[in-house]
């Protein structure tokens, strides 16, 4: 787990310091309020935040052997489900045969991620935002088909009110 934080770090730091590069190449003098109003601030301030995270994870990965073992501890203190032994190793016989590799995850979030983007814009943004959280939270076995759909309903809905009706930004 430390070299997968390490890299997925790495890959953190990458992405924000593209996004703060691109921010810092938008128009900073265009409004009369000056800096407060330009447009690159807002993603200059996210950039540096990001790459916060990315850092914070490598050097945890790299000096913090005690959080890896904590996590491994509570891992193995965790309860299986169910009483009978026969049972249990039946589950986890076919947990293991479902159960994704890291890449396998990745390509998901990216394949789920690549068809949200293509959705947005050719089916109302709110269904389209919806069927994102929805496959988000069942690919990854968020929840029961219930549960994944309140959620995304929610998320959908709360979304658009926060980005639409708050904010005042034109989703498409």
């Amino acid at each position: 787990m430390r070299r997968s934080d390490m890299v997925s770090g790495g890959i953190v730091i990458v992405v924000a310091a593209f996004f703060g590069i691109m921010s810092l190449r938008m128009p900073w003098n265009a409004s009369e309020w000056g800096v407060y109003a330009a447009p690159g601030l807002v993603p200059l301030i996210l950039s540096i935040l990001l790459l916060s995270c990315g850092l914070i994870l490598m050097f945890r990965a790299k000096w913090s052997k005690a959080h890896y073992d904590r996590m491994e501890r509570l891992n193995a203190e965790v309860p299986t489900c169910g009483g009978d032994d026969e049972t249990d190793a039946a589950s986890t016989r076919s947990s293991d045969k479902s159960s994704l590799s890291e890449w396998q995850r990745v390509l998901l979030t990216v394949g789920v991620a690549g068809a949200y983007v293509l959705l947005l814009g050719r089916i109302p943004y709110m269904l389209a935002t919806g069927l994102f959280v929805l496959a988000f939270i069942l690919a990854f076995r968020g929840g029961s088909i219930v549960k994944a759909a309140i959620t995304a309903v929610a998320t959908a809905v709360l979304v658009w009110f926060v980005f639409a009706k708050i904010f005042l930004v034109t989703l498409p």
